[in-house]
């Protein structure tokens, strides 16, 4: 343990608090071999996925896993939150921000979530300007080398979107793609995902509405036949013949 401190407190000597309580969240952003290092150390572990939306929309979704031992040292810190905000209000300006921290186990995972528009702007301030994202033709082109070392502090890596065109990735879903313990370059062509279209779910449900109501009425015809006559008031079943409801005096 006082090995990783050690080493850990000469890691933030050069890379500075802000780094590392961004990473304290769960957005390690790239600084260094040295900070990742500290985290290999330390047992940290990540995952992270990011939707692609349309008009250049992006949600970024991170999950930081901290063992106890990790929690024990003096570099995990409880007033995170102003920090995180500075920092985001620095680097990335107008990227909403949310997290919060829950126990799994023993473990303590940070979760945290970003939103932001522009491609440009995810390069940037997740990916250091060392990603490719293009958009050509209607899809969009992601590509992204990950370093043997990141590759090891990360447990699973998700792209969504619309549809996956294609990827290298190791689980292909139709709106998915998933790498688990990505090394080498992440690479995928996809459509980006729309928001809802109401026209078509104000068309399902006046379908389901429809439909209930012809239901109903055969249902009503079959019980007039066979039982009385259902009251189109109350719904009281009344003798055949009847010219008035028995329940609320409705006409028949």
């Amino acid at each position: 343990m006082d090995k990783i401190q050690r080493a850990s407190r000469k890691s933030l000597s050069r890379w500075g608090w802000k780094a590392f309580l961004i990473m304290a969240i769960g957005a390690l952003l790239l600084t260094g071999c040295e900070a990742l290092e500290t985290l290999r150390l330390l047992g940290i572990r990540q995952e992270w996925e990011i939707t692609f939306y349309k008009a250049e929309k992006w949600e970024l979704s991170l999950r930081l896993i901290v063992p106890p031992e990790a929690m024990e040292t003096e570099l995990v810190r409880e007033d995170v939150e102003s920090e995180v905000q500075a920092y985001l209000q620095e680097k990335a300006p107008g990227v909403k921000a949310s997290w919060r921290k829950e126990q799994e186990g023993q473990n303590t995972v940070y979760y945290a979530t970003f939103e932001g528009e522009g491609w440009h702007k995810l390069n940037e301030f997740f990916f250091d300007g060392n990603a490719s994202i293009s958009r050509r033709e209607g899809k969009l082109y992601f590509s992204y080398p990950i370093s043997p070392l990141e590759g090891m502090l990360t447990s699973s890596v998700t792209l969504r979107g619309g549809k996956i065109i294609s990827s290298n990735a190791d689980e292909i879903t139709d709106g998915s793609a998933i790498w688990y313990h990505p090394a080498g370059t992440i690479e995928a062509v996809l459509t980006e995902k729309g928001g809802f279209n109401w026209l078509v779910i104000l068309l399902a449900l006046l379908g389901l509405s429809a439909i209930g109501g012809t239901i109903a009425f055969i249902t009503r015809r079959k019980t007039s036949k066979g039982k009385g006559i259902a009251c189109p008031k109350c719904g009281m079943v009344n003798r055949p013949g009847a010219k008035f409801c028995k329940r609320c005096g409705a006409k028949l």
